[in-house]
């Protein structure tokens, strides 16, 4: 028998999940910190993380970390080990819903997008009726969550927005920091809004009063006469018939335009329904 140290076994890093990290870390550690205090405190992610420089300088020149490194890091951000993986990877590639969809994942700031959005790309290999169903959970004071119905080769974003001007429909609630009394919306409540090819179905609509964690169960559907329904914890609260090229695409989005957000995503379902 062999003795002496054995090698330890790696995971695998994806292409480009330093700046991921650094926006999931951040996003997670600004929800815990007093607004007031933000703009005072600076995050050092290597004291914080108790992770070294020379430890992240290796990880990111190899794309690799050991395993036991890895669970460490993931503890310290208080994320499952495969949880932490599935969301340092990159968000640009579509994945096929024929299939389950990932169970569970998070949307934090990312600021290389439009509005620091961050977002999940599906292609729908269901028929009609199909329902898209998860559970959100946020503290974020400011924050928005919603879906965008695409043709096969729609934008995701448009010049500097999510909202693009074509072929398509985004439908997202909401929290503002803010009362807007001209609207009936205080700070904290949520509210909804949709946009059918870049312009505005309704003003922002009041929905319900919300202050501090916000845990909502989510449900988009498609009916069988192609009209999109988003029920939040069980109330209808939107529809509006949409052409067939919309019905087979869509992606997920939370975004906080100049705030810092994170939402988790969790319990996500992709289902047949029923006529």
């Amino acid at each position: 028998m062999r003795k002496g140290k054995q090698p330890q076994k790696k995971v695998r890093l994806p292409e480009g999940w330093w700046p991921r990290f650094n926006s999931l870390y951040r996003s997670r550690w600004m929800k815990h910190e007093p607004l007031a205090s933000r703009p005072k405190v600076h995050l050092d992610i290597f004291a914080a993380t108790e992770v070294s420089r020379r430890s992240f300088s290796s990880a990111r020149k190899s794309n690799e970390m050991t395993e036991s490194l890895f669970g460490r890091l993931a503890d310290k951000i208080g994320l499952d080990p495969d949880f932490l993986l599935e969301n340092l990877r990159p968000k640009g590639s579509r994945l096929r819903m024929s299939k389950p969809p990932p169970s569970e994942f998070i949307l934090a700031t990312q600021k290389s997008n439009p509005q620091g959005a961050d977002y999940r790309d599906f292609s729908v290999g269901l028929a009609r009726p199909w329902v898209l169903r998860c559970d959100i959970s946020t503290e974020s004071p400011y924050f928005r969550f919603g879906f965008k119905l695409l043709t096969e080769d729609g934008r995701l974003f448009g010049d500097a927005l999510i909202i693009s001007f074509d072929e398509n429909l985004v439908v997202h609630i909401g929290r503002n920091n803010w009362h807007r009394h001209h609207l009936g919306i205080a700070a904290d409540d949520i509210f909804i809004v949709a946009y059918m090819n870049g312009i505005a179905i309704e003003d922002d609509r009041f929905l319900f009063k919300s202050t501090g964690r916000l845990v909502l169960p989510v449900e988009l559907m498609i009916d069988r006469a192609y009209c999109a329904i988003l029920s939040i914890a069980g109330k209808e609260c939107f529809r509006r018939i949409v052409p067939p090229a919309l019905c087979h695409r869509v992606a997920m989005y939370a975004w906080g335009d100049r705030e810092e957000f994170l939402v988790e995503v969790t319990d996500i379902a992709l289902e047949a329904k029923d006529a």
